[in-house]
């Protein structure tokens, strides 16, 4: 019967998991939003589950033979032990997530890869790209910054037509900061600013980053820190690939993470 509950506990604490995420948002930094909703259910439907366990544990289960002459072993587990193995490990990973990617995951993810061969056969598709339609399409501020999305400008590194169109434009973007790949800073002055895009999970989650070149100096940001940088675009060739580099004019803006979604009592989809 001991084993019900501590089963039952079990499968609550999984449960409650997923469904602590979905109230805080912090689901966000795991799952494409697509997928809240499904953990969300997910989660209800552990804790419901291990109340029944416990709910049921004290009726009695009947063998379904004779015992005859002799007894099944019932030793029951060491309950504290069974608990232990099965909560202790979600604990742990709770305790120590940062809800984010370190340096070298990001890294690994692309962070610093400035290869954007695989899209040359698709933009040679599109049809012709000039500073008309980057009006028409493309917002400003009240200083006459394009407001560009940071994919916008890591795509049109390499693309003659694009280049073109961008090069030397006033530009608003925003992105997290972090360190420049030495190898891409020659002078000291540089930092790279990304976005991570997710199609479902952390797990398949990609990284997308641009050069920044500070001149005055470097300003002084936390590692991952969310900014808002006005400057002008510019393009380089390192090692024979050609890079887009945003020359930075202003001083960098502490933003919230666009991501994130705001601040609101949490009650179930539909409610």
């Amino acid at each position: 019967m001991i084993r019900h509950y501590i089963y039952g506990l079990s499968t609550i604490v999984w449960g409650i998991v997923p469904v602590w995420f979905y109230a805080t948002d912090r689901i966000s930094a795991y799952l494409a939003p697509n997928f809240h909703t499904t953990a969300l259910i997910g989660g209800l439907g552990m804790i419901v589950l291990g109340l029944f366990n416990i709910l049921s544990a004290g009726q009695a289960v009947d063998c379904g033979h004779d015992h005859g002459d002799h007894d099944h072993d019932h030793e029951e587990p060491n309950p504290l032990t069974s608990l232990a193995l099965m909560v202790l490990p979600v604990a742990l990973c709770l305790l120590w997530t940062k809800d984010g990617f370190s340096a070298n995951a990001l890294t690994r993810k692309g962070l610093y890869d400035n290869d954007r061969s695989s899209a040359a056969a698709m933009l040679s598709k599109l049809p012709p790209f000039t500073r008309e339609s980057l009006d028409k399409y493309t917002p400003k501020t009240e200083k006459g910054h394009y407001k560009f999305d940071l994919t916008q400008l890591f795509w049109s590194a390499g693309d003659e037509e694009l280049m073109g169109v961008f090069d030397g434009l006033p530009a608003e973007i925003t992105g997290q900061i972090i360190a420049e790949d030495p190898s891409l800073n020659p002078d000291g002055q540089r930092m790279r600013l990304f976005r991570v895009f997710m199609t479902c999970c952390a797990a398949d989650a990609q990284v997308i980053g641009i050069t920044i070149r500070f001149p005055d100096g470097l300003p002084d940001l936390a590692p991952q820190t969310w900014i808002t940088l006005r400057g002008v675009v510019e393009y380089e060739k390192i090692d024979g690939i050609t890079n887009v580099l945003l020359r930075a004019t202003d001083p960098p803006k502490i933003t919230a993470d666009p991501n994130a979604a705001a601040p609101e009592p949490w009650k179930l989809p539909g409610l």
